[in-house]
């Protein structure tokens, strides 16, 4: 087995001319990745704290993808009261007209004022977000956690509007729903008192009670509107902090490997000018010894 002997000066060369390949290799990568350290041989301490940093990144932002979806769910119960609300004026309204009206106006405004009131049933029964009522439900709630720390959360718990028996909880007192959402309504209308007002104005306490009883269900209402609302902007003030510090800190793990493209970038050209020197030298050598071997 023949080999081949290399001068000194060659063998300098070709070692130069390895070392200025490698070094082209990881600033190229660098210029391509915009890293500086990619591996925990490029820098352990950098390495393992930018990794820490990511980890930390990933457990915030289930978080703060948690924080978005109950934000989303208590805006949704948010809406219904809005409904509910707008509803409860509306019937408020029909009661007020009744007042004024023929006995054959006051028997539509007896339907239209059940029909309302069934509506403000069904509303509050369809108001859930993934499967979640805080409308209907005392039971039902939402914790949000907001970090690692146990006590870092909130808890958003339900009402039931559509309680007939407790006058804190339900909308309202004596209002009896069936499972269909029709409306019977007791102690509000006795016999025929809703269409005999007009006629003779007894019973016009009757339906000034029923008012009443509406005011205090827009009170409930607004009541837990206010409620919710509060906790929607707890919320939203944790889900703006969550997103400001998540991205302070990819922005603080980026820093620790980022690479300086403008250094790199000049690092690649004076490799390049090295590389071509070092292709120089190297056939310089071979040249002087092709002249020793003219000689003979």
């Amino acid at each position: 087995m023949s080999t081949i002997t290399l001068t000194g000066s060659q063998r300098v060369s070709l070692l130069s001319l390895q070392k200025t390949a490698g070094l082209s290799e990881r600033t190229q990568n660098r210029l391509s990745t915009g890293r500086n350290i990619s591996n925990v041989t490029d820098g352990a301490v950098a390495f393992f704290r930018n990794r820490a940093l990511n980890d930390r990144v990933t457990e915030f932002e289930k978080f703060r993808q948690d924080i978005d979806q109950s934000l989303s769910a208590v805006n949704t119960m948010l809406q219904g009261l809005d409904a509910i609300d707008s509803l409860l004026r509306q019937a408020r309204g029909v009661l007020d007209a009744s007042k004024s009206q023929t006995q054959q106006e006051r028997s539509r405004s007896t339907t239209q004022f059940t029909t309302v009131l069934s509506q403000i049933y069904q509303l509050t029964e369809d108001t859930s977000y993934q499967g979640t009522n805080l409308l209907n439900n005392t039971s039902s709630e939402i914790t949000v956690t907001f970090g690692i720390r146990t006590a870092s959360r909130l808890t958003v718990g339900g009402v039931d509007l559509n309680n007939t028996a407790n006058n804190v909880n339900g909308l309202f007192t004596n209002f009896i729903f069936s499972s269909r959402g029709n409306t019977i309504l007791t102690n509000i209308f006795t016999g025929d008192g809703f269409t005999l007002i007009g006629s003779n104005n007894s019973n016009i306490a009757i339906v000034d009670n029923s008012i009443a009883r509406i005011d205090n269900a827009l009170t409930r209402a607004r009541t837990v509107i206010s409620s919710f609302s509060n906790d929607v902007s707890i919320l939203q003030s944790r889900l703006e902090f969550t997103e400001n510090y998540v991205d302070q800190l990819n922005q603080g793990a980026e820093g620790l490997v980022r690479a300086d493209l403008n250094e790199e970038g000049a690092n690649l050209v004076a490799l390049q000018t090295s590389q071509q020197l070092g292709i120089q030298a190297l056939s310089l050598a071979g040249q002087q010894q092709q002249a020793v071997l003219g000689l003979f």
